[in-house]
């Protein structure tokens, strides 16, 4: 369940999905339709940080290696993050209102 795009269900960019800051937009290369973020969005990233600062200190015995923590954790969070679906919608306020 990657992030398509709401018109043509082309794939979007996962480094805008779990890289970019809620009030960044994304407009789908293949249709041009703008994409904004719900609130949904904002509570899974909220989600994600708590789960790493719990994480960390909880896995330190098992795992000695900082970085490796730190790896492992982000790994399994940006793959549930990408999962949960309603994270993103059209943008109501699009100048070009796609092609």
């Amino acid at each position: 369940m990657f992030p398509k795009c709401l018109k043509c269900s082309n794939q979007l960019s996962l480094s805008w999905f779990l890289g970019s800051f809620t009030w960044t937009k994304n407009r789908c290369i293949n249709c041009g339709a703008l994409h904004e973020f719900t609130n949904w969005h904002k509570l899974s990233g909220v989600l994600a940080v708590l789960v790493i600062v719990w994480a960390m200190p909880a896995l330190e015995s098992s795992i000695p290696w900082s970085f490796g923590r730190l790896l492992i954790i982000c790994v399994v969070v940006s793959s549930i993050i990408s999962i949960i679906p309603g994270q993103h919608r059209l943008d109501s306020k699009d100048k070009l209102g796609g092609r």
